[in-house]
């Protein structure tokens, strides 16, 4: 990464650009600031809150950028894209080898504009022709395509009782085929985008070895000529499905994207930054469920209690660390003013336990007057496009799962096991007992 915003410390003390200075609890350069080392992140709040209460802004310099950890300020960040902008794909690029970085740049998924790493004119215009697509409304003409997926899984399921890992067995399936079926791609290509997924995704989100980095570049680049094929074929034979419908509106003068845009978007906002986020929320609800006094037995007599069990289930184990922002001016924060040009790393998993917002943080409590003030699916601008199509799968997903097996327990004792990332809390294992089927 680009020392971009480095400043000078003075022992264990940050200088401010100006302003007093403020004793970091992190050592010198705040290096002792390391939410993603360690086993199942089990210090990771722990962190957080030492942030929060004695250094809510301080500069990590190992990782060259500032660390964000209160409620208000992360709101004040997100709110602001004039000033903290989204396009920080050099964040990414710049700690790739110089032959991976080279085929990367070249590609749609890191060049094209993109709903995740732009800002407005841009982000507008491509966002705007899903805003009907992706409402509540929209997705829930998914909910029977999705129902007959989790059926399928839990019959292959039902085939070996007993225990059972909901991530690989059935969650991770159903966020890929769910967004399969989204996109439009035929089944047959499941395993063909397990593989092109997985090499977007492990870019963005995850810790891709130096001798990996070119291989996986070249998976990203032949992703995109899959794609561009894909689209020729959707010209030619439309179809029900979100590729269709885009091309469709294109067509009618109602969006504008480029081919390149096209393709960006599906490699990146649905497909990398999608499957693995759906498939995270189903073992996350269902883990909050099964280890907190019965709250799975409430949902499992009552689905109206859904939406606030999911909402407070995503506060209290976020998928995401937090966002990556650049500022474009100088700029003051929690008393700290920020140079042009400064990353700064925006702790969303923080803000969702700020005890100013969320009293008891760590307690599962979905009864919470400020659930709305949770910044699990983003804020303002970056709102998270899909979030109603990951609630429609996690609901479905585990209407179907409390329909074959009412009582299921956790196996005891299981170690918290999760995928290689920089930025996320993707589980990688839940390890669950499942009686014999309902009805088998």
């Amino acid at each position: 990464m680009a020392d971009t915003g480095r400043i000078e410390t003075d022992g264990s003390h940050i200088n401010s650009g100006g302003t007093e200075h403020l004793v970091c609890p992190f050592g010198e350069g705040g290096r002792g600031f390391r939410p993603d080392v360690g086993s199942g992140y089990g210090s990771l709040h722990s962190t957080l809150t030492k942030a929060r209460t004695e250094a809510p802004v301080f500069y990590q310099e190992d990782m060259h950028l500032w660390v964000i950890s209160r409620h208000d300020d992360v709101v004040r960040v997100l709110q602001d894209d004039g000033r903290f902008s989204s396009s920080v794909r050099h964040v990414i690029l710049d700690g790739l080898r110089a032959d991976a970085r080279e085929i990367l740049a070249a590609t749609s998924t890191f060049s094209a504009p993109n709903l995740g790493f732009d800002h407005v004119p841009d982000h507008t215009r491509l966002r705007r022709p899903f805003v009907r697509y992706f409402s509540a409304r929209g997705v829930l003409e998914r909910e029977a395509a999705i129902r007959r997926t989790a059926g399928l899984l839990l019959d292959t399921m039902a085939e070996r009782p007993g225990t059972v890992d909901l991530v690989h067995n059935y969650s991770r399936p159903l966020a890929t085929r769910v967004i399969m079926d989204v996109i439009g791609l035929p089944a047959t290509d499941y395993r063909l985008l397990e593989r092109y997924g997985e090499a977007v995704h492990s870019f963005f989100f995850g810790l891709v070895p130096p001798d990996r980095q070119v291989q996986a570049a070249l998976e990203v680049r032949e992703w995109e000529e899959y794609l561009d094929r894909f689209i020729e074929l959707r010209l030619r034979e439309p179809a029900d499905d979100l590729t269709s419908y885009l091309l469709r509106e294109i067509d009618a003068g109602r969006a504008e994207y480029s081919r390149a845009e096209i393709i960006g978007f599906l490699s990146f906002d649905i497909v990398g930054a999608g499957i693995r986020s759906m498939s995270f929320a189903l073992p996350n609800l269902c883990r909050e469920l099964l280890r907190t006094g019965g709250y799975w037995a409430a949902l499992r007599d009552d689905p109206s209690l859904f939406e606030n069990l999911f909402a407070e289930a995503l506060r209290r184990s976020t998928l995401g660390l937090g966002l990556y922002r650049q500022t474009t001016t100088e700029v003051e924060l929690g008393g700290v003013t920020l140079p042009p040009g400064a990353i700064v790393w925006v702790m969303t998993a923080s803000a969702d336990h700020d005890e100013k917002y969320f009293p008891d943080p760590d307690v599962f409590d979905p009864n919470r007057p400020n659930l709305r003030r949770s910044v699990s699916f983003g804020h303002s601008l970056h709102f998270c496009l899909g979030q109603n199509l990951a609630r429609l799968a996690t609901r479905v997903g585990v209407e179907e799962l409390m329909r074959r097996y009412p009582d299921p327990r956790l196996v005891p004792d299981q170690v918290n096991e999760y995928d290689p990332s920089t930025n996320l809390m993707v589980m990688s294992r839940l390890l669950v007992d499942l009686p014999v089927a309902a009805g088998s």
